[in-house]
C-alpha cells in the first residue's frame, strides 16, 4: 500500500512539473476554451470534448490512439480560442503534438497565436512551429514553444494550419516566466481569418525565397571570401563563364522533376523527334534559363507544321505547397510571346503536339532576347493509326462530379476537358439522384444534359449507402424490408427512363452503393446484390475495394460486374478477365509524379490484367481559395487532390492531367501492340516500364518502339 502510495505522490508531482516553466504556473490549465472544428479522428478525444488541450494532462502511449489527444482528419486549418479567465502577463505559448510521416501525419505548417481582450480585435505575436524541429520524420512527440515579449491579454487564440491530412494536440499551455513588463498592444480590427490569409503568403513567399537561395548554394557554394549565400545572380553569373550566352535553352523531360533552381548544359542537339498516331499527343519540355545580370525580356516565337499536326505551348510556373513549402512546377498555362525572367531563374515550357496527318513534319520554337536568338526543333512523326476518342479500350474514372465547388460554375468546360483527356466513365453523385418515386427527376435530367455532346460512355450512380437519408431514396421503410425492395425497383425503373432518355444505354449504368466499403458493412452490400441480381432484370453493380478482406472480396466477386481495386490491395486479390479496375487515392497531389503516379497507372493496369483506371479526383481541392492558386502561386490547403486548376471561367490543365491522359494513349497502344506481337511480349514491355518508376523516359521510348512495330 505504502508503495501505491508513493506511484501516485510522484505521478502527482511529474504532473505538477509538466504545468510549470521556470516555477510559473500554467495560466491555461483547465480554461475553458472552443474550438472552430470539432475533433473528428477516431480512437482519439469526441468531438464534444471541450477539456483534454487544457487539463494538464499529456498523453503516454500512442499518441493518437488515446482518449487525452484530440485529433482532425482531412481540414486545413483548426482554430483553438483559450479564454484565461482575465487579462493577465504572458510571455510563453506551448504546442504539443506528434507526427508520423508514412502515416501522412505531419506537425503542422503554421500554428500562429492571436491574443484579445474583447474577442473582436486582436495582436498576432508569432508561430509557435516556427522551429527547426518542424520536420517531417518516424514518430516523435514534440512540444514546441513560442518565447515572445510580455503581452497582457485575456484571450489566446491558436491557428493551426494542417499539413497533409492529419492534426493532433493533447495539450496547450500558456505561461509567463517573468521578465520585462508588457508593450503596448496594438490589437487589430482585421479578421483573424484575413490576417492569417496574410501571414500564409507572406510565409509561402519567405519560404520559396529561402528554398531558392539554398538550392543557389547548393548549385554553386558560398561566394567570395565571406562566404556568403549565393543569389540568383551569382549563379546567373557563374554559369555564364561557362556557357558563354546571356541565356540557354535546353530539352527538358516533360515528366520528370524539376527544382526551382535548375542548372543548365550547354545543348547537346538543337532538334528531337517524337512520334505519335493521329489523335495522339505527344510532349516535348525546353527550359529557358537567363544567365544575364539584369532581369530579361523574351520572345517566344512557335512555328508548326499544320500538314502533320497541332502545336501549342504551355507554361509551367511553380507553385509553393503547404507542405514544407516545397516548390513544384505543375500547372500548364497557354504560354504568352512575352516571358520575363530575373538572372538565373529558370521557366518550364512543355510542346504539346497533336497528331493531325500522317507523314513528318518539322516545328520550331525560336526564343530571343532582342540582341540573339535560339532555336530548337522538334520533328514530328505522324503514323497512320488513329485513337478515336469513343473506343478507347481502358475505363477510366476519376470521379469528376459536377456539383463540386471547382466545377458547380464550370460544368461546360470541364466536361469538355474531360472528353479530351479520355475520361469515359462519369460517377453521378447521390444529391443528382434524388427520390425519383415521388419527383420528376428533374435533378437528374439537369445534371445528366451538362454533358452535352460530351457524353461519357460509362454512368456510375453513387447511391451512398453509408447515408441513412440516401437508405431513403423512396419511402422511409426498412433497408430491404419488402416495401423498401418494392419502393427500390420503382425507383430504379423511372430512374432508368431519364437515363435513356437522356441518352445512355442501361448497359453501361452500374449501381454504386458503398464507396470503400468497410469489412461491417459487407454483409449489407451482398444481401443488396443478392436481391438486386434476381429481382432487377439488367442491374449492374460497381464497388470500389480499400481495405477489405480477401474473404469479402471473393465473395461480393460473384456479384459485381465491376470491382475497382485501390493500388495498396491489388497483390493480395488475383484479377478477372473485363471485371476489375484500378485505382489510387494520394492527397498533396500537386506534389505527385506526373510519371511515376499519373502515367504509369496505365502501364501498371496492362501488366496486370486490369481494365480500367482512375484516382481521387480529378477537381476535389479543400483549398477555399481554388479560385486564386494561379495568381498567389500557393497552396494553402491540408489536402489537394485535384489533378486541374481553375482560371475564372476555365479548366487550367496540369503536367500531372496531361501524363495521365498519355498513359491512356499508352494503354490503348500497348493493346493494339499485344494485337501483333502476343500478349505476353507486350506485358513483359509494359512490365519493365512500370518496374522502373524512377526512369521517365521509359514510356515514350516504349511508345516509339510500339508506334514503330505498327507501323511495320
Amino acid at each position: 500500500m505504502k508503495r501505491i502510495r508513493l506511484f501516485f505522490f510522484m505521478l502527482m508531482i511529474a504532473v505538477g512539473a509538466c504545468n510549470m516553466a521556470n516555477g510559473q504556473k500554467d495560466l491555461a490549465l483547465n480554461r475553458p476554451y472552443t474550438l472552430s472544428v470539432p475533433p473528428n479522428y477516431q480512437n482519439t478525444a469526441p468531438g464534444d470534448d471541450r477539456t483534454v488541450l487544457t487539463n494538464g494532462v499529456f498523453t503516454s502511449g500512442y499518441f493518437w490512439a488515446n482518449k487525452q489527444t484530440a485529433g482532425w482528419i482531412k481540414v486545413n486549418k483548426v482554430a483553438i480560442e483559450i479564454d484565461l479567465g482575465k487579462s493577465v502577463d504572458f510571455n510563453q505559448v506551448t504546442f504539443n503534438t506528434g507526427r508520423r510521416e508514412v502515416a501522412q501525419a505531419y506537425y503542422p505548417t503554421n500554428v500562429f497565436v492571436f491574443v484579445s481582450d474583447d474577442k473582436s480585435s486582436y495582436q498576432y505575436i508569432g508561430d509557435v512551429v516556427a522551429s527547426p524541429d518542424n520536420v517531417s520524420g518516424d514518430y516523435k512527440v514534440q512540444n514546441f514553444i513560442l518565447k515572445t515579449g510580455t503581452v497582457h491579454a485575456r484571450y489566446v487564440k491558436l491557428v493551426a494550419i494542417v499539413q497533409g491530412v492529419l492534426l493532433f494536440c493533447d495539450e496547450i499551455q500558456v505561461f509567463n516566466t517573468g521578465g520585462s513588463a508588457p508593450a503596448k498592444m496594438a490589437f487589430s480590427k482585421i479578421p483573424v481569418d484575413d490576417q492569417v490569409d496574410d501571414l500564409l503568403n507572406k510565409d509561402a513567399s519567405g519560404k520559396a525565397v529561402a528554398a531558392r537561395g539554398m538550392q543557389y548554394q547548393a548549385a554553386m557554394g558560398p561566394v567570395g571570401k565571406t562566404g556568403r549565400v549565393a543569389s540568383g545572380a551569382d549563379f546567373a553569373m557563374q554559369l555564364k563563364q561557362q556557357l558563354g550566352t546571356d541565356f540557354t535553352v535546353n530539352f527538358f523531360n516533360a515528366w520528370d522533376g524539376l527544382n526551382a533552381v535548375y542548372k543548365p548544359v550547354k545543348r547537346s542537339s538543337d532538334n528531337v523527334t517524337v512520334r505519335t498516331v493521329i489523335n495522339g499527343h505527344s510532349y516535348v519540355g525546353f527550359i529557358v534559363t537567363n544567365l544575364s545580370q539584369r532581369k530579361a525580356n523574351y520572345t517566344i516565337d512557335a512555328k508548326s507544321d499544320q500538314r502533320t499536326g497541332a502545336l501549342v505551348i504551355y507554361t509551367a510556373p511553380f507553385l509553393t505547397s503547404h507542405m514544407n513549402y516545397q516548390q513544384t512546377a505543375d500547372p500548364l498555362q497557354v504560354a504568352d510571346e512575352q516571358l520575363n525572367l530575373d538572372p538565373g531563374e529558370s521557366r518550364l515550357f512543355l510542346a504539346e503536339m497533336t497528331g493531325k496527318g500522317v507523314g513528318n513534319g518539322k516545328n520550331t520554337i525560336t526564343v530571343s532576347d532582342g540582341k540573339t536568338s535560339q532555336t530548337v526543333t522538334v520533328s514530328l512523326s505522324v503514323a497512320n493509326i488513329r485513337f478515336d476518342e469513343s473506343k478507347f479500350a481502358l475505363n477510366t474514372s476519376v470521379w469528376a462530379y459536377l456539383n463540386y465547388p471547382m466545377l458547380n460554375t464550370r460544368k461546360t468546360a470541364a466536361v469538355k476537358d474531360l472528353y479530351e483527356h479520355h475520361i469515359n466513365t462519369a460517377a453521378i453523385p447521390a444529391a443528382a439522384l434524388g427520390d425519383l418515386a415521388h419527383t420528376s427527376g428533374s435533378n437528374l435530367s439537369q445534371y445528366l444534359s451538362a454533358f452535352g455532346n460530351y457524353k461519357p460512355r460509362t454512368l456510375l450512380l453513387n447511391i451512398n449507402f453509408l447515408s441513412q437519408e440516401n437508405l431513403g431514396y423512396c419511402k422511409k421503410n426498412d433497408f430491404m424490408s419488402d416495401d423498401w425492395k418494392a419502393d427500390f425497383k420503382t425507383w430504379f425503373q423511372n430512374l432508368s427512363k431519364i437515363i435513356t432518355q437522356s441518352g445512355w444505354n442501361m448497359q453501361n449504368v452500374y449501381l454504386y452503393p458503398y464507396d470503400e466499403i468497410a469489412e461491417e458493412n459487407a454483409d449489407k452490400l451482398l444481401a443488396f446484390a443478392k436481391w438486386a441480381k434476381s429481382a432487377i432484370p439488367g442491374v449492374k453493380l460497381y464497388m470500389t475495394v480499400g481495405k477489405l478482406s480477401k474473404d469479402k472480396i471473393g465473395q461480393l466477386s460473384q456479384y459485381m460486374d465491376i470491382m475497382q481495386i485501390h493500388e495498396d490491395v491489388m497483390p493480395a486479390v488475383t484479377p478477372v478477365a473485363d471485371k476489375y479496375w484500378m485505382y489510387a487515392t494520394k492527397g498533396n497531389a500537386e506534389l505527385l509524379s506526373p510519371y511515376s503516379y499519373y502515367r504509369l497507372m496505365s502501364w501498371k493496369a496492362f501488366s496486370n490484367g486490369y481494365t480500367g483506371v482512375g484516382f481521387w479526383a480529378y477537381a476535389d481541392s479543400k483549398d477555399p481559395s481554388f479560385n486564386n492558386i494561379l495568381k498567389t502561386r500557393y497552396f494553402a490547403a491540408s489536402t489537394n487532390y485535384a489533378a486541374v486548376y481553375v482560371d475564372g471561367n476555365n479548366i487550367v490543365s496540369s503536367r500531372r492531367w496531361e501524363g495521365f491522359m498519355m498513359g491512356v494513349e499508352d494503354y490503348e497502344l500497348l493493346q493494339l501492340y499485344a494485337k501483333k506481337v502476343g500478349v505476353a511480349k507486350a506485358k513483359a514491355l509494359a512490365m519493365s516500364v512500370a518496374g522502373t518508376p524512377g526512369d521517365a523516359s521509359l514510356a515514350d521510348a516504349a511508345r516509339d518502339k510500339i508506334i514503330t512495330a505498327l507501323s511495320e
